[in-house]
């Protein structure tokens, strides 16, 4: 039984095609038709070089016959392919050994907008559309010896290396990447990617697996990535330098665990304003412009350091609101504390039973203010013919005899004043923790408060004042 098959045989150095009858080949402007018996299947249809035509021969290799040299095109070959044909370069069977690949196509291009190689795919399924414009794996299952190995899936190169005298702008893209996914009425989930990297390294020796690799260099502006729209990093992101250029651009961490971290030695320059929200601290030293922030910092007292011939010894702290200044001397500090104390009565061999008894005090810089109050609640005992102290003071005074710190009572009860008592007098002595209790009296020294002063069970006293701290 006959079957016409129509060959061409001009793309590559030996090509075997078998068409069905309704396929066409066109070749040089002219239709060829040459009527073939029917081989066996042993034989291949083999070229017989220019003017002679192609025969059927048995195969001797594992593979097809491969030609000495490839026929010269004088005209554009067309190959039409029925449904399911396909045109197949098969290097498998054999080991390839040759450098330049089993398709190599090479082009000198005189015209402007030429292709070396141009492949147009036109989808046209409607239903569970899986589709390549090109489809390009390397798969090395043999195991590597030696040093050094590169292995590239994709390597594209360009490059322009003469002294252009063209005006005007000049691109060059080492890979034009487009991806356009629009038109759609359905409400389905679209995702677009220009591009889609993944990078799965070994922890073998040692690996660094890299999604993306970027370099720039030697132009008047560099950039190994530029970014037109928002960027998400759900890794660690590790940058040698940022900069956040004007307009509305922020640069913002979020809640949750985020978090901004600099280094020992790095810093944080912000020429306009630092927001700080709310349940937010700065808990290390940080300077601050002009502007306020929406946030109260925490200070810390500064420590005053000797004075030389570089530096200053003092700090001078400006209030914006008022303009108000406040210098500190030579080796002092700056310091505001607020706590409490505990008053108590104490007299040698004298016994008092309390029950309110407590204090509060200010310090600021070396000012202490105090206040305190004691409530006895019960008949004091003892030998209560010796004097009575309140101690407790948050701070010791200053050793200084004539700066004595002064101590008022601010409310009194059920004190037993003597004969001769004009006035209950309150003061911190020098370099001490404890008030001292005497009464005044007309033209003659003080006396001591003794415990037969306070011995009632309803004595009340409260009082305030302030000293100077050591």
């Amino acid at each position: 039984m006959k079957k016409n098959i129509l060959i061409f045989l001009v793309i590559m150095s030996f090509i075997s095609v078998s068409y069905a009858k309704s396929d066409t080949v066109v070749y040089g402007g002219f239709v060829p038709s040459i009527l073939y018996q029917a081989g066996t299947t042993a034989q291949i249809l083999v070229g017989g070089g220019a003017g002679v035509n192609p025969v059927w021969t048995t195969s001797t290799g594992t593979g097809a016959p491969v030609r000495a040299a490839g026929p010269t095109l004088t005209g554009s070959p067309i190959a039409l392919f029925g449904v399911g044909n396909y045109l197949l370069f098969d290097g498998r069977t054999t080991p390839h050994t040759g450098l330049d690949g089993l398709v190599k196509v090479q082009l000198t291009s005189a015209a402007t907008n030429n292709r070396a190689l141009d492949i147009d795919t036109i989808g046209t399924s409607t239903t569970g559309v899986i589709q390549y414009g090109t489809l390009n794996t390397l798969v090395h299952h043999t195991v590597l010896t030696g040093t050094n190995h590169t292995m590239y899936g994709d390597y594209t190169g360009v490059t322009k290396d003469q002294a252009d005298t063209s005006v005007g702008t000049t691109t060059i893209y080492g890979k034009y990447v487009t991806a356009a996914n629009t038109g759609s009425t359905d409400a389905g989930t679209k995702n677009t990617y220009g591009g889609w990297f993944t990078a799965t390294g070994d922890t073998a020796g040692t690996s660094t697996a890299y999604g993306i690799y970027a370099a720039a260099t030697g132009a008047d502006t560099n950039w190994a990535g530029y970014f037109n729209g928002n960027t998400n990093t759900t890794g660690t992101a590790t940058i040698n330098s940022a900069v956040i250029t004007g307009g509305s651009n922020t640069f913002n961490v979020t809640n949750g665990s985020a978090s901004l971290d600099v280094a020992a030695g790095a810093a944080v320059n912000i020429d306009a304003s630092l927001n700080v929200t709310a349940a937010t601290t700065l808990d290390e030293a940080v300077a601050m412009s002009s502007k306020a922030p929406k946030e109260t910092p925490t200070l810390v007292t500064p420590v005053l350091g000797v004075a030389t011939a570089t530096s200053i010894n003092k700090v001078t702290i400006t209030q914006p609101a008022t303009g108000a200044t406040l210098t500190i001397a030579d080796g002092k500090t700056l310091g505001y504390e607020e706590g409490t104390w505990t008053p108590n009565f104490v007299g040698t061999d004298i016994v008092f039973t309390l029950g309110q008894h407590a204090g509060l005090y200010t310090k600021i810089g070396n000012v202490v203010y105090i206040w305190g109050w004691i409530e006895a609640s019960a008949t004091a005992t003892g030998t209560l013919a010796n004097s009575v102290t309140i101690t407790g003071l948050p701070f010791t005074s200053l050793n200084n005899a004539r700066a004595l710190g002064l101590v008022r009572p601010t409310n009194q009860s059920i004190i037993n004043y003597p004969a001769s008592g004009l006035e209950l007098l309150m003061r911190v002595n020098s370099n001490s923790t404890v008030i001292s209790l005497v009464w005044t009296r007309d033209n003659a020294n003080v006396l001591v408060v003794t415990g037969t002063d306070l011995v009632d069970a309803a004595v009340i006293l409260y009082f305030s004042g302030f000293y100077i701290a050591a």
